[in-house]
């Protein structure tokens, strides 16, 4: 049923959390996936459910049957990254629906690209 209103996107995902070798830290490897997901501009409901700094950042809302990943600081996994409309937008929150049509719905802001990146 999604994707009879969906459109494919690229999903980052680190698939490593990365290690120190000889004192400098080396980021895991980088996958990229193809999913269908159908996107949507965040509410101002939704908004609230982010934390304070990255209410005022663009931010969308994802509905997908995939299940995204966000930071998990426990074993380093940084979140994925949607690449949507030719920006990036950083996966933060993940709510799982399993009844009547199951899915994920995430909410993700967009990545401030620091210069040199």
């Amino acid at each position: 049923m999604i994707d009879t209103f969906s459109e494919l996107v690229i999903v980052k995902r680190q698939t490593n959390s990365g290690k120190y070798i000889k004192g400098n830290f080396h980021s895991g490897r980088e996958e990229l996936i193809t999913i269908s997901a159908c996107i949507q501009p965040a509410d101002g409901k939704t908004l609230l459910l982010l934390p304070e700094g990255e209410r005022n950042k663009e931010s969308i809302d994802i509905y997908t049957e995939y299940e995204l990943l966000s930071v998990d600081p426990k074993t380093g996994r940084k979140s994925d990254i949607i690449i949507y409309k030719n920006k990036e937008y950083e996966i933060q929150i993940i709510k799982s629906w399993t009844q009547l049509i199951p899915h994920f719905q995430a909410v993700a802001v967009l990545v401030n690209k620091k210069d040199g990146d």
